[in-house]
């Protein structure tokens, strides 16, 4: 009857909507507008492997890659991150803990993440060694941290962080850092590394049960039900 078919295709789209992405190495689209390019880059690819997130569980450990390429001269940028996703909206992102980092100048960020951007605790260290510790707001602008010359522990800011009109960081007068608070962001280092950790141990579990390479969505699907448990303290 109408009426039993229209159930059976009810259900078969819901079933659809569960399916997430898999720990086969899923592309899930080249415009993503979470994604901030380098100057003069576009946003090419972005890539995830780990977890399977769908909409019963949509948190997993994994590793996330994206890629920007020159309008010139076609270089491509790589950055990779290892730790916790989020599957938002169709859209998988990194949020919790974990690290990423560039491929050609050294650039990493680690710490605490959400919809894409360090937001909380953590830490940013460009290719030439500076420094900033402490708490990101939205979109990773600075919070209360220090910054410093890495190989020169002594902070020579400390404070309000902020980026002034010709983009240097300076402290807000007055400001300080409170008791703890500094404890508390090497809490949160050490928590990304583990998860990082963790992140490449689901990876290379799932390259030894058989998925060799990266793969793509086209070539593995979604969601097929291979994902595995990994538990964290």
């Amino acid at each position: 009857s109408e009426e039993s078919e229209e159930s059976e295709e009810s259900e078969e789209s819901e079933e659809s909507e569960e399916e997430g992405a898999g720990d086969e190495g899923d592309e899930w689209g080249d415009d993503d507008e979470e994604e901030e390019a380098p100057i003069g880059h576009q946003h090419v690819q972005s890539s995830y492997r780990g977890d399977i997130l769908s909409e019963r569980k949509p948190t997993g450990c994994g590793v996330s890659v994206d890629k920007f390429e020159d309008l010139r001269s076609k270089q491509v940028i790589v950055f990779t991150y290892h730790g916790e996703h989020r599957l938002v909206e169709g859209q998988v992102c990194r949020h919790g803990s974990g690290v990423r980092t560039r491929n050609d100048d050294g650039t990493r960020e680690a710490g605490q993440w959400q919809h894409g951007r360090l937001h909380g605790l953590g830490e940013q260290r460009n290719g030439r060694g500076d420094v900033v510790r402490g708490t990101f707001e939205t979109g990773g602008s600075f919070g209360l941290g220090h910054a410093f010359t890495e190989g020169n522990p002594a902070p020579f800011i400390s404070g309000f962080l902020e980026v002034d009109d010709d983009g240097n960081i300076c402290a807000r007068l007055g400001s300080s850092i409170p008791a703890g608070h500094d404890n508390a962001v090497s809490a949160a280092l050490d928590r990304a590394a583990e998860i990082a950790a963790v992140g490449q141990q689901v990876v290379t579990m799932g390259m030894r049960m058989g998925w060799d390479g990266m793969g793509t969505w086209d070539e593995m699907g979604i969601g097929m039900g291979m994902g595995w448990g990994w538990g964290w303290g």
